[in-house]
């Protein structure tokens, strides 16, 4: 389904792509106050590194990331999204705003749609703090993403608070019990998908391409590797006897380390069967936290980050975050739903006798 251009707002400003270095970008995150030492001391010895990254990147390919950003320099408001291909059809996007005025709103959801029609045909997914009050959170707000939900249908996107840390690798340990970890294969297939929808749902094995045969993404790891990088995951399966279906699985990402401020590049996500009891759940975990080291033998940061749900972080002192995701069939929906938002927010600020400039009245 082709997305609609947006023809009828009164507000125009002007958009540019990759028109930032990733030095301006990341001055800006820290204006935002997404990016500090308390939040990412594990990674911030590596800015300058990942600032390099960022640059080579969107110079060499944007068909692996850009940055999207609207201006309305009469306001003084901007707004940047940052996107970057995390499958074959996937996107994940990051997003900041100058205020939490109207006019910062307003030039947020002018590059949320900018996006939106850059990855058309893609899966597309932002997480964000659970708890932040940063502007992003007034567009992706749990409330916010249930009247989505509404309107979409349950089957094209979905909302769900999942838990995030930063976990040393000396934290790392032998587990204890009789857990078999194996190597993700074709044959291992229809077990895994059960357990991925049986605990994080449809719209996570579609958006995450989990039920794809490329499951190892050596298709999207060419793509990075022509920009002089690397982009892989690698998939662990739990088991608890040596036949039957799996009950959990370590899906294990790598690639250019900080492309997204958290580092989910390289993260670990952690999906564990909810009904199995504690002390097998506990053994489960602890084996495929230790069967992960070995793949992060060359990682530059001294922690991996950490996917869990709200009882694994038990293990981990977590912090929930909220993962937003749509799929590519539900790409039209979202761009009605914000496209809304946004002439609902200039009315708001007619309402309040806020003149537009001459020059951004259509």
């Amino acid at each position: 389904m082709s997305i609609v251009a947006l023809q009828d707002s009164r507000v125009h400003g002007e958009y540019r792509v990759n028109s930032w270095q990733a030095k301006a970008l990341f001055r800006r995150y820290e204006y935002c106050g997404l990016l500090n030492k308390n939040r990412f001391t594990a990674y911030f010895p590596l800015r300058a590194h990942v600032e390099a990254t960022w640059d080579s990147i969107m110079q060499r390919s944007q068909n692996l990331m850009e940055e999207l950003s609207y201006l309305i320099p009469s306001r003084h408001a901007w707004a940047s999204i940052t996107v970057w291909r995390t499958t074959n059809r996937g996107y994940y996007g990051q997003a900041m705003a100058s205020t939490e005025g109207h006019w910062g709103m307003v030039a947020l959801l002018r590059a949320f749609l900018q996006q939106l029609n850059h990855v058309e045909g893609c899966h597309a997914q932002w997480w964000f703090d659970a708890g932040a009050k940063i502007i992003s959170r007034k567009l992706f707000a749990p409330a916010v993403v249930k009247k989505l939900q509404e309107n979409i249908g349950l089957g094209f996107c979905d909302s769900q608070v999942l838990y995030y840390s930063l976990v040393p690798l000396s934290w790392f340990r032998a587990s204890m019990g009789n857990i078999s970890i194996l190597l993700y294969n074709s044959r291992c297939a229809s077990g895994f998908r059960e357990l991925i929808i049986q605990n994080r749902g449809e719209v996570y094995l579609t958006t995450e391409e989990l039920h794809i045969a490329d499951i190892q993404l050596s298709k999207l790891d060419g793509w990075y590797q022509t920009a002089g990088f690397r982009r892989f995951r690698v998939i662990l399966l739990a088991y608890l006897y040596e036949e039957g279906a799996p009950v959990g699985a370590a899906i294990i990402h790598r690639g250019p380390v900080g492309i997204n401020l958290s580092c989910m590049e390289n993260c670990v996500d952690l999906i564990l069967d909810s009904k199995l009891h504690d002390h097998i759940y506990n053994q489960v975990f602890l084996s495929l936290m230790e069967a992960t080291t070995k793949y992060y033998a060359d990682f530059p940061a001294q922690a991996i980050p950490v996917v869990t749900d709200e009882r694994a972080s038990a293990f981990l002192s977590g912090k929930a975050f909220i993962r937003f995701s749509i799929t590519a069939d539900g790409s039209q929906a979202v761009y009605n739903h914000y496209r809304k938002l946004l002439q609902q927010r200039v009315a708001l600020l007619e309402r309040r006798s806020v003149t537009i400039p001459e020059g951004e009245q259509s």
